[in-house]
């Protein structure tokens, strides 16, 4: 059954697929994101961040919003 649902945007698609509540995905040839696994150095609190790559060199993705502790890349994936 169709419910109509949809999702735009990389990181509203990437919680809907994790929570298991996709059954189609489009998608295009120029998609330019990186999933980073991000580690607060302070807290050591992890989560994913997905980040165009033209906006990888901004410090601000490098920072905890909350905490404004610096973040380090545990993991990339282009």
């Amino acid at each position: 059954m169709d419910t109509g649902l949809v999702v735009y945007g990389v990181d509203a698609t990437m919680r809907t697929i994790l929570a298991g509540g996709v059954e189609v995905i489009v998608v295009w040839e120029g998609l330019t994101h990186n999933r980073m696994a991000m580690v607060n150095k302070e807290t050591g609190e992890k989560f994913i961040k997905y980040i165009k790559e033209e906006e990888m060199s901004n410090p601000k993705h490098y920072t905890d919003p909350k905490t404004e502790a610096e973040l380090e890349v545990d993991h990339l994936q282009t």
